[in-house]
């Protein structure tokens, strides 16, 4: 008999150990399907806002910028995930989780799992998302000259930065086309280089101007980077007249001459660039604005040297969705003197100043 009971209490710990086997492995596929199922929705979640963020700052213009609270799931294979050609995607537990737009996405996704506030800022014709190892400082550059009917020179300056964790080689081309302004690397071998971690290094660039440029020129220098950054650097050369050379005044002889064009940049902050044109005729001038809030209205108010606002002014006018306007004055029959420019809406004001003189 106690055989018997033995081997009963045997086969009744066996059938337990059997059942809590089975119990535990179904718990295991269970904790482990669930895992798997958060990882996955973590991923969706995160590529999709960052999706919809995007989108929001694309059709809000250049400049807009979001933060976006993102989640890096354990199981990320940083890899096989990144941001490029419309897509965003994140590879998780060996299957992508992918979101679309309709236009172009550049930038990183973080490669540790964990939560990050990754910024979504819109570019000219593309959104960034997360950082670029490979930066610019300027992001543009900007010359003006004042013409002197002859040949000038000047330099400008562009450093690159690698806020990467990997060394890069990036290679530059210069695309601005050959005529009365050229732009130039002041060292050919800066056509390419590389670059540590945390590293830097400055291109110079030289600028010449032929004694009968006029007018606005421009192009860019192009970056690209071994890890497959790209940046696109702005060159504009602006080269504006101090003295009448209208041929139709050659002389002058006390005539009157007016601006024939006169931008005045006003901008929503303390910096403004003001460049005049002095020449005979009654063409007219044209005043334009950056920088103010998009799609809005903003009061415009010219002054003449008495100090009374001239016929028709002040005057609302509308920004782009850029935040930009221009609009056209007349000068014919005006004045010599001082013309003051104010722009203002419903937070700032800011004012510049053009001049009206004969010819000398």
């Amino acid at each position: 008999m106690k055989g018997q009971a033995a081997v009963e209490l045997v086969v009744i710990l066996a059938v337990s150990l059997l059942v809590l086997f089975v119990i535990i492995s179904i718990s295991n596929d269970y904790i482990t399907q669930l895992g798997s199922s958060k990882i996955t929705t973590q991923a969706r979640n995160s590529v999709d806002d960052l999706a919809s963020a995007a989108r929001q700052v694309y059709h809000q213009g250049e400049g807009a910028r979001q933060q976006v609270l993102v989640t890096i799931p354990e199981g990320e294979d940083s890899s096989r995930s990144g941001v490029g050609n419309r897509t965003i995607r994140m590879n998780v537990l060996g299957s992508d989780i992918v979101a679309t737009t309709d236009f172009e996405v550049r930038g990183r996704l973080p490669t540790k799992p964990g939560g990050y506030n990754v910024w979504v800022i819109a570019k000219k014709g593309y959104v960034l998302i997360g950082t670029l190892s490979l930066s610019a400082d300027p992001g543009s550059v900007y010359a003006h000259f004042f013409s002197k009917n002859q040949s000038q020179t000047s330099q400008s300056g562009v450093t690159f930065i690698n806020g990467g964790d990997s060394p890069i080689l990036v290679n530059l081309t210069l695309n601005f086309p050959i005529g009365k302004v050229n732009v130039s690397l002041h060292n050919p071998s800066d056509a390419g280089f590389s670059l540590p971690s945390g590293g830097t290094w400055p291109v110079l660039l030289d600028l010449s101007v032929s004694d009968n440029a006029f007018g606005t020129y421009s192009g860019y220098l192009y970056a690209n980077a071994s890890n497959g950054d790209e940046l696109i650097i702005d060159i504009i050369v602006d080269v504006t007249s101090l003295v009448c050379t209208n041929q139709t005044c050659p002389q002058c002889a006390g005539t009157t001459c007016t601006a024939k064009y006169s931008v005045i940049e006003t901008f929503n902050d303390s910096t403004y660039i003001n460049f005049k044109d002095i020449f005979e005729g009654s063409e007219p001038v044209t005043i334009s604005g950056a920088g103010w809030q998009s799609s809005s209205k903003v009061t415009l108010d010219i002054k003449g040297p008495s100090g009374s606002s001239l016929p028709g002014y002040p005057r609302v006018v509308d920004t782009d969705s850029e935040g930009d306007f221009s609009i056209q004055w007349s000068p014919a029959g005006a004045m010599n003197g001082i013309y003051s420019v104010f722009t203002n809406d419903s937070v700032n004001q800011r004012s510049t100043s053009f001049n009206i003189t004969k010819c000398t």
